[in-house]
């Protein structure tokens, strides 16, 4: 009898284990790259979501709040999707989020997920903790992935900043190697808040580049010509 308690004891910590990582369906894949969540409209309520497949594929989003339930059928998601440079560019703009609240999300098309990031929404206290850096505009991965240790070590000081502003300058040459060295190095840096992503002029080097890489406010009262102008409170 000890063997068997021994036995379902395993079984059900296995189980629970699978629960605790288990998406929605399907599972992390790979080709589901260069993701991020920005500001895009009303930061305590709104948020933007870019990502790029290889394939011309359903975009789909799931977002959870801070007790892990899924929340996404209430709220206000626009979808868009857009072939740039070989790849399929992905945006979401979801809206109707509650202030001052943690949510984790998913991005992918229904099938396959990326793996799980972090944002929490503004909650109007007039306070503001954030982690900026500019110029990190490298070609080869080792390159940024030096520019991520010191963001890094940032981190370790402000483990929990209300954004992340990359203040220009993603890329040396704006090709799309280097854009995607960018996301890999800044994988889980991403992953871990709220981007706010600004233009600079090595981004631009291919016309709307930056724009087809975030998804920042795109409404009439911007601009997204010769870059991409945005304001957000």
């Amino acid at each position: 009898m000890k063997h068997l308690r021994s036995i379902t004891s395993i079984l059900l910590t296995i189980a629970l284990l699978f629960c605790a990582f288990a998406l929605p369906s399907g599972a992390v894949d790979a080709t589901v790259s260069n993701i991020s969540c920005t500001v895009n409209g009303d930061t305590s309520s709104c948020r933007g979501f870019c990502w790029y497949t290889p394939d011309n594929t359903d975009s789909a989003v799931i977002i959870r709040d801070s007790l892990g339930q899924d929340v996404t059928a209430s709220l206000t998601t626009s979808f868009d999707c857009t072939e740039f440079d070989g790849m399929y560019c992905h945006k979401a703009t979801v809206c109707g989020l509650a202030a001052g609240e943690t949510y984790t999300y998913v991005v992918g098309n229904g099938e396959v997920w990326s793996g799980e990031g972090v944002f929490t929404t503004d909650n109007g206290d007039d306070s503001v903790d954030f982690i900026s850096v500019g110029d990190v505009q490298a070609t080869p991965l080792e390159n940024f992935q030096r520019a991520a240790a010191v963001v890094d070590k940032a981190l370790e000081m402000m483990p929990n900043p209300d954004f992340f502003s990359m203040l220009g300058d993603f890329t040396n040459d704006c090709t799309e190697e280097e854009w995607g060295n960018y996301f890999n190095a800044f994988k889980d840096i991403n992953a871990r808040t709220t981007l706010v992503p600004v233009a600079g002029n090595h981004d631009e080097k291919k016309i709307n580049s930056f724009f087809n890489h975030f998804s920042p406010d795109s409404s009439a009262s911007v601009s997204n010509f010769n870059g991409v102008n945005y304001s957000y409170d």
